[in-house]
Formats: structure tokens, C-alpha cells, sequence
């Protein structure tokens, strides 16, 4: 029951990230310009050399939990490769920060990682201190007891 649970909340997680989508974008800096969905981002890994890498990074990929594209103040396209969990921790940001090399790879446009949590690990609390992962703090509606 309890994996029920936290798969439940994962969901509510990404669902309330993704129609979130153009803030976050704003929060980050640049202009929203679209979510992409797996068919874009299947596109991109069929048009792409990917001979090197591993049939399931690129299905991880392809099944990212967000990908937006967005424009920074001169117009140019940037991408932001988002991981959404309840608690992030390292093995989301490790796939955002993929996600986003590969966007990169796949695009030649610069792409930044993040990740949507109520609360995060100790473990990747220093990258988003230090600027290397973006994070989105998501509300934490869960019923307290006696709340």
C-alpha cells in the first residue's frame, strides 16, 4: 500500500509540474514556448547518431517527465530537461542532467536541468545550491493528522 501511495504522489507531483509548465519557465528566466512530448523527443533520438548510447537511457529519455522549450531575451532556444518526485533525490537529478546533455546533444541548444519536489535528499541539495540542477519547489498539500 504504501508503494500505491507514493506512486500516487508522484503523480499529482508531475500532473500539477507540467500545468505549471510556462512559470516554471519564467521562474528560470526565459519565455515558454512549448512542452514537447514523446513524439518529439522520439524524433529527435531517430534523428540523431546514437549508436554510443544504451537502449534504455534513451527510453528513459524519451519518457521524461517534462521537457520545455523556451527562449531566452535574445530569442535563442533553450531547453529544460525536468525530473518531478515526490522527495527528488539523486537518481532524479542524475536523469535530469542526462536529459538535458542529451537535449543538448540532440538540438545544439543549451539545456538546463531541474527537478520538482516537496522536498529533496541530502544527496542533491548541494547541486541545486550550487546552480547545477534548478529546483522547483512544489506545495506540499498532504492532510496532516489532527490538521
Amino acid at each position: 500500500m504504501e508503494g500505491d501511495i507514493s506512486e500516487m504522489k508522484d503523480t499529482h507531483a508531475i500532473s500539477k509540474t507540467v500545468r505549471d509548465a510556462e512559470g516554471i519557465a519564467h521562474d528560470m528566466g526565459y519565455k515558454f514556448v512549448r512542452t514537447l512530448s514523446i513524439s518529439d523527443l522520439l524524433a529527435m533520438v531517430t534523428s540523431n547518431d546514437t549508436i554510443d548510447l544504451e537502449t534504455g537511457e534513451l527510453r528513459s529519455f524519451r519518457l521524461a517527465d517534462l521537457v520545455i522549450e523556451a527562449t531566452d531575451g535574445d530569442g535563442a532556444t533553450h531547453y529544460i530537461a525536468m525530473e518531478v518526485s515526490y522527495t527528488a533525490d539523486g537518481r532524479d537529478t542524475g536523469r535530469a542532467i542526462r536529459n538535458a546533455g542529451f537535449l543538448t546533444r540532440f538540438t545544439g541548444d543549451p539545456a538546463h536541468p531541474a527537478v520538482a519536489s516537496i522536498r529533496n535528499d541530502r544527496e542533491i541539495q548541494n547541486l541545486i545550491d550550487n546552480g547545477q540542477v534548478y529546483w522547483y519547489e512544489l506545495e506540499d498539500r498532504t492532510p496532516r493528522p489532527g490538521g
